[in-house]
């Protein structure tokens, strides 16, 4: 057996125990039926920022400037659906927009699902999705204390 052989047969065994786990704690498979990025820009406040070699202040490391918000339309094999959400917190943020018409394994929680996908390098990662719950006055919302 070769030496990659013997590191990606762990990694295997590790992903495949994962899903063996997440299929028996309420799994379901569920398919893409729309994908949305919505990308905001926060309001600065307006105060000057002094970025130069000489004059570097606090104010350069504003956390963020914009918020990204990727908004998914999935639908369960018994043909329930609903929409998910997750946010772009920092720049290691893992929430990426899934693919229209892929189906993905996912597990259900209380306020949301957890996704089980590829990344680009074939990389087996989650990323937890919460529920949005519609509100009659304003619209759809992300309702982190919702069922």
């Amino acid at each position: 057996m070769s030496k990659w052989e013997m590191a990606v047969l762990p990694v295997a065994f590790i992903f495949a125990a994962g899903l063996a786990n997440a299929a028996s704690n309420n799994t379901v498979r569920i398919k893409v039926l729309d994908s949305e990025t919505r990308s905001v820009t926060l309001d600065d406040s307006g105060v000057p920022k002094n970025c130069d070699i000489l004059n570097y202040d606090a104010y350069c490391h504003s956390s963020k400037t914009e918020q990204v918000t990727n908004t998914l339309l999935v639908q369960e094999e018994n043909g329930t659906s609903y929409l998910v959400t997750c946010s772009v917190d920092s720049k290691w943020s893992k929430c990426v927009p899934l693919l229209k018409g892929e189906s993905f394994d996912a597990r259900k929680s209380k306020h949301g699902i957890t996704v089980y996908y590829q990344d680009d390098d074939g990389k087996a990662r989650r990323q937890f999705y919460s529920l949005v719950v519609p509100d009659r006055k304003n619209g759809l919302k992300a309702d982190q204390n919702s069922p």
